[in-house]
């Protein structure tokens, strides 16, 4: 294959859009409205609070049978019990999740969970939320009170999920799943008040742990009707202890399930806790610095809510999935990176001492940090290929070049570009394809037949955010690099019919310039890529080098015996239009004792001029019948460049409604040769290369 690089030349492709890294220190896990100080007030005085109500109110558990989880429709989301509602947006990273999919078996629309965003496009949740990969549904980013109707602003359309692979729903064993957003969370990454609604909470790594001092909380919409389900619609927020697996496994269930790769927190006596439903939501945890005791303005997600028995009961802690335990799956699957900061080298003791120092010290615990300024990652060259499908020579014969080697070439020269495609072309494409003439005598002669390329990005219509539709859009541009005027861009090349094949020529270069970008057409419902693309279909053109003002498809020298009959007809006759510049010159003799006659079947060619049914020469697209002995430039034209007089014998131009038929005639020369000229006057008269031509002539001669 033959790639050029063309720079000079302006031409240009897609470049990818600016990412973020929003697990960079300052940009994750950092507040700007301080949250509630009440959130740390005394345990025994908020367990006097407790609504014994919730006392047989529990979170998924693996003792509950998979007719009870459909029975209970997993709709109701983490309750939070011994906490209060939340300041508006001092937890910036919760996300209210709602997923549609099979769970245990059965179908279940509507399932309502919490999330964390850890990325502008990934959100952690827990995988019992999930039920399986072939999910859909929305999370909504930057709210408060869950039913409010800002739905245009917060919701994100679900474009996948990845459960981790080691998930067993008989044990809530690696009890986490991904979900990957269609468009952004962040639209606007330099907007401040944006980032104040909306902003990633940070990643531990697999050294990160805390001690029980650590001040932890757990968020989510809670449930307050144990019988209906009926939910606080405001944000609700608890601080709990990270408890160590001897306190935490007293109770015979915690002591049989749990595992290594799960998280306890609460408080031995009970009294604040997470509970039914919020499942996925997060357990997260403050960072302190390793060379102080003061604690930084940093958030980590240490935990994902996953599962319990009841709610706030003494002896039956919240069991989280570890999300250290897990990091080593986030990052190959998303790519995601924590900072080395949070890589702890050693876990501190526990401490007894907790919700009065928390209490005490909550201002210098919960400073809000100033908004750190965005940096963008530096841009990596996305691999960019060129998949086009061709020979990478020019010879006399035509060719062909397609967009991907995926087409049905066959049907493609048949029937031109189809609706639809199931083997759409490539994503970033980058393709600079250079046809080269070097012989005087020659033109590169090149024929768009069919196109259907995305130049308007139509693939991001939907499910894309606007950003993403900003960005996207394919091109196809045809260059002529002698003169401009002949060049077809993305406006003339995206939407060609096989009927309205396009032709271009050069004496010396063509240039084939074909850009795509990285986005498919998604299907509504499930939010994959469609099976059935009706944007990138793709194109296919015919390439060739030929006599320099000969363009018809017959060879412009013609002998004939007696008998033979040959049909001639102009450039692209009953497949589209003639070009702009196109010339045919037909020098036809017959051999001795045989007599020429000929007959015009069709004429429809471009006339300028009307009035006295003459044919203007200088103005009309005409067909003429020369008495010459030859078709070259010295056999018509003077040294001058002005044709030579009395060298016409028959002209005909202009357009007839119904074929016409002429009685075949001899030519009524001395000689029994005839150079047949055909020349159309766009290009001379300057005219717009991509305006419409004529439909051509057809005519045949017969050696009698």
């Amino acid at each position: 294959m033959k790639l050029t690089s063309l720079a000079l030349l302006g031409l240009h492709g897609l470049a990818s859009s600016r990412k973020v890294n929003w697990q960079k220190p300052g940009l994750c896990g950092v507040q700007q409205v301080q949250p509630n100080v009440e959130v740390f007030e005394d345990v025994s005085e908020m367990q006097r609070r407790l609504n014994t109500t919730f006392s047989q109110l529990g979170r998924s558990s693996p003792s509950i049978t998979p007719h009870r989880l459909r029975k209970m429709k997993l709709k109701a989301s983490l309750r939070i019990v011994g906490g209060k509602e939340a300041k508006q947006h001092s937890w910036p990273w919760q996300v209210y999740v709602v997923l549609n999919g099979m769970y245990y078996g059965y179908y279940d629309s509507g399932v309502e969970c919490g999330g964390t965003l850890v990325d502008n496009r990934w959100i952690i949740t827990a995988a019992h939320c999930v039920g399986s990969s072939q999910v859909s549904g929305y999370v909504r980013v930057g709210i408060h009170n869950f039913r409010d109707d800002d739905t245009d602003f917060s919701k994100r359309l679900v474009k996948r999920a990845v459960i981790h692979p080691g998930w067993d729903s008989s044990t809530f064993e690696n009890d986490i799943a991904l979900l990957e957003l269609v468009s952004d969370a962040i639209v606007d990454p330099e907007d401040i008040s944006e980032r104040q609604r909306v902003t990633p909470l940070c990643l531990p790594n697999e050294q990160t742990c805390f001690d029980k001092r650590t001040p932890c909380v757990v968020t989510g919409w809670g449930v307050y009707d144990s019988k209906t389900y009926a939910r606080h619609s405001e944000l609700q927020e608890v601080a709990v202890r990270l408890m160590p697996k001897h306190e935490c496994t007293k109770h015979k269930t915690y002591a049989n399930y749990v595992k290594p790769s799960m998280v306890c927190a609460g408080y031995e006596k009970g009294g604040k806790d997470a509970c039914a439903g919020d499942s996925g939501g997060p357990l997260m945890c403050r960072v302190k610095d390793q060379n102080s005791d003061s604690y930084t303005d940093k958030w980590v997600l240490y935990g994902v809510v996953s599962w319990g028995i009841d709610c706030a009961k003494g002896g039956q802690p919240g069991i989280y999935t570890s999300v250290p335990a897990m990091y080593e799956w986030i990052h190959e699957t998303t790519g995601l990176k924590s900072d080395k900061k949070f890589r702890f080298d050693e876990c501190q003791t526990y401490e007894d001492k907790l919700e009065q120092e928390w209490a005490d010290d909550v201002v210098n615990v919960f400073p809000t940090a100033p908004v750190s300024e965005v940096e963008y990652i530096p841009e990596e060259e996305i691999p960019r290929k060129c998949e086009i499908d061709w020979s990478g020579t020019l010879t006399d014969e035509w060719q062909t070049m397609n967009s991907h080697k995926g087409m049905d070439k066959a049907a493609w020269a048949r029937n031109g570009a189809p609706k639809y495609t199931t083997k759409p072309y490539d994503t970033n494409n980058d393709c600079i394809l250079s046809l080269e003439n070097t012989d005087e005598t020659k033109i590169i002669q090149l024929e768009l037949t069919s196109s259907r390329v995305d130049c308007n990005g139509l693939s991001t219509a939907r499910s894309y955010s606007a950003s993403e539709r900003a960005e996207a859009g394919d091109m196809l541009e045809i260059i002529s690099v002698s003169d401009d005027r002949f060049s077809m861009y993305s406006d003339d090349t995206c939407s060609i019919k096989r009927k309205h094949a396009r032709v271009i020529q050069d004496t010396t270069q063509i240039i084939v310039n074909f850009s795509t970008d990285r986005f498919r057409a998604l299907n509504r419902k499930t939010l994959r890529e469609d099976t059935k693309q009706k944007f990138d279909i793709g194109f296919q053109l015919k390439y060739r080098l030929k006599f320099r003002y000969h363009d018809c498809e017959a060879s412009p020298q013609q002998k004939l015996a007696k008998g033979d009959r040959i049909v001639l007809s102009s450039e692209n006759y009953g497949r589209g239009l003639y070009s702009y510049g196109s010339q045919c010159r037909f020098f036809v003799e017959a051999e001795e004792g045989a007599t020429l006659k000929w007959e015009v079947i069709k004429v429809i060619s471009k006339r300028r001029t009307r009035g006295n049914g003459v044919c203007d020469l200088n103005r009309d697209d005409n067909l003429l019948f020369l008495d010459s002995d030859g078709c070259q430039d010295a056999d018509l034209f003077d040294e001058a460049g002005v044709a030579k007089n009395g060298l016409i014998s028959e002209s005909f131009c202009g357009k007839y409604k119904k074929p016409k038929r002429f009685i075949a005639k001899p030519f009524g020369f001395d000689k029994e040769r005839v150079c047949i000229f055909f020349s159309a006057k766009a290009k001379a008269l300057g005219e717009n290369p991509n305006a419409k031509q004529g439909k051509g002539w057809q005519m045949v001669v017969t050696a009698e």
